[in-house]
């Protein structure tokens, strides 16, 4: 059988960023002793570098249908293995709160239409079925709103003293690792600044 060859630094590579996941998702590592089949997969790579790609296979099967996998494409991030799954666990908790807030609110219905040159459709007529509009509108939403909060993040990253939002990360409660910093109600806890404040900073540049 012919297996896709991982070399040594690709293989420690995704090791590390999947053992940085686990750091960073404990309760989901746990889950079905699924960190246990980690490392027992890793381990087996480590002794068996031709069965490598058997085994990466195994480990992204543990991964099937979590919102935060750290396994799969898209594009590069600037954020750590566990800012970006907090990230990702935050994107799909928004989506279904939008979504619900649609679903019971008869104004948005009744006016919130897609982009268009005609002005777009109505959400709650797409496909004459309200639960697609629904979930149209809130991925719409939820996803403009990420990429806000992720020039926020680059933005304070970067210390850019001209940005008008910025999201500081915090040291984790282990003292060991910068993550998200979210409130209470489990939202970004931006820092917004005035207008009049970023255009000092850049005049002082």
């Amino acid at each position: 059988m012919v297996t896709k060859i991982i070399d040594e630094a690709k293989w420690t590579e995704r090791e590390q960023n999947i053992t940085a996941w686990c750091t960073a998702n404990p309760e989901l590592a746990k889950e079905e002793n699924r960190e246990v089949a980690i490392k027992t997969f890793f381990s087996l790579g480590k002794n068996q570098p031709e069965m490598r790609g058997i085994y990466w296979t195994s480990i992204a099967s543990l991964f099937k249908g979590l919102t935060n996998s750290p396994i799969g494409g898209g594009r590069s991030s600037r954020m750590s293995i566990g800012q970006k799954s907090q990230m990702d666990l935050f994107h799909a908790e928004l989506k279904d709160g939008l979504k619900e807030v649609f679903l019971d609110n008869a104004y948005l219905q009744a006016t919130e239409r897609t982009h268009g040159k005609s002005g777009g459709i109505f959400y709650a007529l797409m496909d004459d079925d309200l639960e697609v509009g629904a979930t149209a509108w809130a991925n719409d939403k939820s996803r403009k709103f990420r990429v806000m909060i992720g020039k926020a993040y680059n933005d304070s990253l970067d210390n850019d003293a001209t940005a008008t939002i910025v999201w500081p990360t915090v040291l984790s409660a282990d003292g060991e690792r910068q993550v998200l910093d979210f409130n209470e109600e489990g939202m970004p806890n931006l820092t917004v600044r005035t207008a009049i404040t970023a255009v000092s900073a850049e005049e002082e540049e």
